[in-house]
């Protein structure tokens, strides 16, 4: 009788004729079921002495299936599962290998660490522009780029902010803008983008626009004193001339400050200095109320809410001028007896500034550019109402600089709320 050739197939035929055969002569003895009893035994101590040496043979780093003691099915089932694995280690390892030449190919460093931010390989580009080499590789990628700025974001899983700027350990007039990306479970890729070449276009328009306003500023106070003498004389012919010159060179002097303003906003900002002062709050929306009632003259209903109690750490100079941009905004763009409120509390552990106002609104297209510098949601609206198109960009400096956030809601028609959220401590 030839028997199949599947090994489990034909292991299977054993036990059943090995079962047959211990019931027959059992039967003849008079004993079928104790001889059942005995096979079945048997060969659940065969299975047992196999099962050891299948997991023995696992524990190895052995690879072949020869010698291992094993029955010939279990075997032929394992060379299967083997060549299966093995065709997909290598359809993997060409993956991974392809994927290897595509990030040497690609001009940014890119650092692969794992969850304890251990350096596990690099790209090209990272040797090249960061000074790596492959005895680093193991080490804290902390002390490969040593600095406590980077530190302290790697340590935060770049929690704190999206991105950082550092400068690379072989060329400190390279500059890199590092983002931290999860692609696996401890796994963890470090992206470099070099900014060198924009953060030196933005010095350059920064300081351009620094320049110009500084040497704007002599000349238009000069005019300014001039148009002021010369509008003091109702009976002159041209006052109404004059009094349209020292409003324009007014509205001049108020854009060059505030750019100098963003100018000294974005230098102390650069150099992330921390900080400790404390500022009365209170006391400051206090001036900045009656500031907005001479500017309002009694034709809007400007209502407040404020904690005299809370004080936080912050400078002064720069909360100040945020907050008086914002309650500004609130009464140039509220229509005569509309309202306006103005809020300071504690709220989930941190300071919120808050200006709630009725008035026109703003389209939900134009929120997202509105810190933008000069951007305007209605041009020939700001124009009437004067402003210089940058209080919102100053806004959003001074908050980030107090790690602060911004919140802008509005709709059209119905008013807008302005809110700045600050921490109480630890700035």
């Amino acid at each position: 009788m030839q028997l199949p050739q599947h090994p489990l197939t034909r292991h299977i035929i054993w036990i059943s004729l090995s079962l047959t055969a211990s019931f027959l002569l059992g039967w003849w003895l008079a004993y079928p079921l104790q001889f059942v009893a005995i096979t079945v035994a048997g060969w659940l101590v065969w299975y047992l002495v196999k099962m050891k040496l299948l997991i023995q043979w696992l524990k190895s780093d052995s690879t072949t299936l020869r010698n291992t003691g094993l029955p010939t099915f279990l075997k032929a089932e394992l060379a299967a599962w083997q060549r299966r694995s093995n065709a997909i280690i290598k359809q993997t390892e060409s993956k991974f290998s392809a994927l290897l030449d595509a990030t040497n190919a690609l001009p940014e460093p890119l650092l692969f660490i794992n969850a304890k931010h251990q350096l596990q390989r690099f790209n090209s580009a990272a040797a090249d522009g960061l000074g790596l080499t492959d005895r680093m590789l193991g080490s804290a990628v902390d002390n490969v780029l040593n600095t406590t700025e980077f530190t302290h974001w790697l340590e935060s899983r770049g929690l704190e902010s999206d991105y950082l700027k550092i400068s690379s350990p072989i060329d400190q007039n390279k500059t890199f803008k590092v983002q931290l990306l999860k692609y696996t479970r401890d796994q963890h890729l470090l992206v470099f983008t070099d900014i060198t070449r924009i953060q030196l276009q933005s010095k350059i328009r920064h300081d351009f626009v620094a320049n110009v306003s500084h040497e704007l500023r002599t000349p238009l106070t000069v005019l300014n004193g001039y148009l002021e003498m010369l509008t003091a004389d109702e009976s002159d012919s041209n006052h109404q001339v004059f009094l349209t010159l020292h409003k324009q060179t007014l509205s001049m002097n108020e854009l060059v400050t505030d750019l100098l303003e963003l100018a000294r906003l974005q230098d102390e900002s650069n150099k992330r200095k921390s900080i400790t002062a404390i500022v009365d709050v209170p006391i400051l929306l206090n001036e900045l109320l009656l500031t907005a009632a001479e500017l309002s003259q009694g034709q809007h209903n400007i209502k407040q809410h404020i904690d005299k109690s809370l004080i936080i750490p912050g400078k002064k100079r720069d909360l100040k001028s945020a907050f008086g941009n914002l309650i500004a905004n609130a009464v140039r763009y509220t229509q005569p007896g509309g309202n306006i409120q103005v809020n300071w509390y504690k709220q989930a552990g941190s300071a919120v500034f808050e200006v709630i106002d009725n008035g026109t609104g703003i389209q939900a297209q134009d929120i997202p550019r509105l810190t933008e510098r000069f951007y305007r949601a209605d041009s020939s609206r700001n124009r009437n109402q004067g402003g210089t198109g940058l209080g919102l960009a100053i806004v959003k400096h001074v908050t980030e600089k107090h790690n602060g956030r911004l919140e802008i809601e509005s709709c059209p028609g119905e008013g807008s709320t302005f809110r700045i959220s600050l921490p109480l401590a630890n700035i």
